[in-house]
């Protein structure tokens, strides 16, 4: 769990957690995202319950979204709509990772007219030192209105050596190859190939919600990245 969510104040919480609750900071911690987040990084001008749209009616990347921003917003709406992502069904390299998300963002965005378009994109990188050579990562673009893009990415890791082989041999999706693996068809759907990986330690879900957080830390410290010159 990320964060615990005040419902009266619709403020993120960071608060010290249990030994369960990994991802919470190991000393007291309290963060509320003020107006000028909320009305210029993602906000209705004429307030209400905040609009969020993202580039993929995946149900992981949905409920991912709907997780983190509620924690940090409070109550959101939050829609997920069909795009064209711009990159290769199996994107390969960061680049081209990157670029799938932020088109996936920008498109919602211009779709919904909400007040944030999230995209999150998943595919493989090298990486030195692996047994496969490549890494799996998602990749979280952030678009708002006014132009602004934040990015941020989750954990990596590696798929099993066959499923890479499939990948850069017959062009096969990661998700598709590792479902048919494991004899599950909508895996990408459901727990995902880090869910099965990880022996159901992690979700696909809460892998995408680490991607979608991180590429909210710009947004969370405008202090310290929108007012420094």
């Amino acid at each position: 769990m990320i964060a615990k969510t005040n419902p009266e104040q619709g403020a993120l919480s960071l608060e010290t957690g249990e030994a369960k609750d990994k991802t919470l900071p190991p000393h007291g911690y309290r963060a509320k995202v003020g107006d000028f987040i909320y009305k210029v990084f993602g906000g209705s001008e004429m307030g209400g319950i905040m609009r969020i749209a993202v580039g993929s009616t995946n149900p992981t990347k949905v409920k991912a979204v709907e997780n983190v921003m509620r924690r940090i917003y409070g109550d959101v709406e939050v829609v997920g709509v069909e795009v064209d992502s711009g990159v290769s069904d199996q994107p390969i390299g960061i680049e081209e990772i990157a670029r799938g998300a932020i088109n996936r963002a920008k498109q919602a965005l211009e779709k919904t007219g909400a007040d944030l378009g999230v995209g999150i994109e998943a595919g493989i990188y090298p990486f030195p030192g692996t047994l496969t050579g490549y890494l799996d990562v998602q990749v979280c673009a952030i678009v708002s209105p006014d132009g602004v893009i934040t990015i941020g990415h989750g954990p990596g890791f590696e798929y099993p050596p066959v499923v890479i082989e499939r990948i850069l041999k017959e062009g096969v999706e990661a998700g598709i190859a590792m479902g048919e693996l494991v004899n599950d068809p909508e895996l990408k759907r459901k727990v995902g190939a880090i869910g099965v990986l990880s022996k159901g330690l992690l979700t696909r879900t809460e892998l995408n919600e680490i991607a979608v957080l991180m590429a909210m830390i710009p947004r969370l410290n405008r202090e310290l990245f929108f007012e420094r010159k």
